[in-house]
């Protein structure tokens, strides 16, 4: 590993690294390599094919078996603010409204916009 990092110029950003997060980027690589070689080499053979297919499949299949069923979150948070929820009292006394009156002509039961005049 230190043979491949020594090809790249380093940083000072990379100086401080994981070397597990290196380890998986080299594997990571490999996997890569590899299946690409195998996917050239077997795409014009149908039988050689099917038969890395069915064993991938079933690979693919018992990994995601070993790591157990994900299942959706129980909440999801929303978006936006949060309502606030008060909850008033009995006792609490009720909020007085202004009454609506209009501004042209001061009389009440309705404002200026919906004036019939």
């Amino acid at each position: 590993m230190n043979g491949i990092l020594n090809l790249f110029p380093t940083n000072l950003s990379m100086t401080n690294t994981n070397p597990s997060l290196i380890l998986k980027k080299c594997q990571y690589g490999i996997l890569t390599g590899l299946s690409k070689q195998i996917t050239e080499l077997v795409a014009s053979n149908s039988n050689t094919f099917n038969h890395i297919e069915s064993i991938l499949q079933n690979q693919l299949a018992e990994i995601k078996k070993d790591r157990g069923i994900v299942n959706d979150p129980f909440y999801i948070k929303g978006k936006g603010r949060p309502l606030t929820k008060c909850i008033k009292g009995e006792l609490e006394p009720k909020k007085l409204y202004k009454h609506i009156t209009c501004k042209n002509y001061g009389k009440e039961g309705y404002n200026r916009h919906s004036c019939k005049n």
